[in-house]
């Protein structure tokens, strides 16, 4: 019975994630939000249900599009060091 509400948690947060990027795609200029949005869904909740390498790829754009914005350069590390992580956990070289 605990595994299926740990799964049925992750779906839902899966679902939420995905709603997030979606809407943020909507904005013309989502470059405030988007190492936010990249660092909360693709660093903790997509590698439960996306391959490593998909993750990998939006955490390297969230550090990049947060760099290249002065108010999101916090955040841009936050992606950075999910990066690191996501590097370790799927063997890729650092």
């Amino acid at each position: 019975i605990m595994e299926s509400k740990v799964v049925s948690e992750i779906k839902e947060a899966c679902r939420f994630g995905r709603v997030a990027v979606e809407l943020m795609k909507r904005f013309k200029d989502n470059s405030v939000i988007l190492p936010k949005v990249y660092a909360a869904y693709y660093g903790f909740v997509a590698p439960y249900v996306l391959p490593l390498h998909v993750c990998y790829d939006n955490l390297r754009k969230g550090f990049e599009v947060g760099m290249s914005v002065g108010d999101s350069a916090a955040w841009a590390f936050y992606n950075s060091a999910l990066l690191i992580r996501m590097a370790l956990i799927s063997g890729n070289n650092l």
